[in-house]
């Protein structure tokens, strides 16, 4: 039996491009052959995918009710499948798909042919590590016995984006794992300014005299902002804070990049945290510790491999010359 581990076979490819061609029903006849013959995780991988070109199919025939049917229950097989499958970016198609959902279900059936091209999925291969691969549940939560571990091993600083939107139950698991973190004595001294508008991300990206450019891509960022009235560690709560959105963001199939904005400065009269201030409204007893830029990854960088790692920073028991 295949794995997801495994790299894509030739039939899969085939139903990809056929998919991201629109021909739906000639992806749909594809992925069944691969269906047809497989049990447990792929063959719920190849199932989801399969059901959701047929809903394609049917949004473009005018069922408006057998797209909306497939669009969920191709969503939820997915959602039991491991983030990443066979090279297939499974967490964004998931995502996509109930994006796709929402939109037909604000439309309707007279204007679903209004439905704009962007919301049509479309089938990302991204490159896999040789690593297991965490097993996703309900969107965002993970399970499985290296939910934590891969989600570290896969986690890179990603700086540049494609011009897909963040889909908004995904912005909505953000937001959740923001004030879900641990904070000193539950004093909470954060707050987070979720920004989507693009004109505010194009003004936030020259918020620095360098490393916030790529700001202007991104489709989303979250400004990391606490009351150091509230707490003499707000520095370390916000840093828990915007690493735990960072994970949630890789989890969801999307990438981060941490972006300082504490003791930077935006040109020679101004700090960055005056200059952010200014621009969102932010009181002057606030302080902006750092911005984490959010999107779908424009291209995939690879795990650090695991020789790299520098276990000489490692001590056991006592101190024996880590640096």
């Amino acid at each position: 039996m295949r794995q997801c581990e495994t790299e894509s076979p030739e039939e899969l490819l085939r139903a990809i491009e056929e998919f991201n061609r629109g021909e739906w029903f000639e992806s749909h006849e594809t992925l069944e052959e691969l269906w047809v013959g497989e049990k447990g995780e792929l063959r719920d991988f190849y199932q989801g995918m399969l059901q959701l070109a047929v809903a394609q199919h049917h949004w473009r025939n005018g069922n408006l009710k057998g797209a909306l049917i497939l669009l969920e229950s191709g969503s939820d097989l997915l959602s039991r499948v491991a983030s990443v499958c066979q090279g297939v970016d499974v967490a964004a198609l998931g995502a996509d798909a109930r994006r796709l959902s929402r939109e037909l279900s604000g439309l309707g059936e007279d204007r679903m042919d209004e439905l704009p091209a962007s919301f049509l999925l479309k089938v990302r291969l991204v490159q896999q590590a040789a690593v297991p691969t965490a097993r996703l549940g309900p969107p965002g939560e993970l399970n499985g016995g290296f939910g934590m571990i891969e989600l570290l091993r896969r986690r890179r600083s990603i700086r540049s984006y494609t011009d897909q939107p963040v889909a908004r139950e995904s912005v909505e698991l953000l937001t959740e794992a923001l004030l879900r973190a641990p904070s000193s004595r539950n004093n909470r001294p954060w707050s987070f300014v979720v920004v989507e508008d693009r004109d505010l991300l194009n003004q936030l990206s020259t918020a620095k005299e360098s490393g916030s450019a790529f700001l202007i891509k991104a489709p989303l960022g979250i400004v990391v902002c606490a009351d150091p009235a509230r707490s003499d560690v707000w520095i370390e709560d916000c840093a828990i804070a915007a690493i735990l959105v960072q994970l949630e963001a890789q989890s969801l199939g999307l990438g981060s990049c941490w972006i300082q904005i504490r003791e930077r400065r935006h040109d020679a009269g101004t700090t960055a945290q005056a200059y952010i201030r200014k621009l969102l409204g932010i009181p002057e007893q606030i302080v902006v510790a750092c911005i984490i830029s959010i999107g779908h990854p424009a291209e995939p960088r690879a795990p650090v491999p695991a020789q790299e790692l520098d276990y000489g920073k490692i001590c056991h028991n006592r101190w024996t010359g880590g640096n």
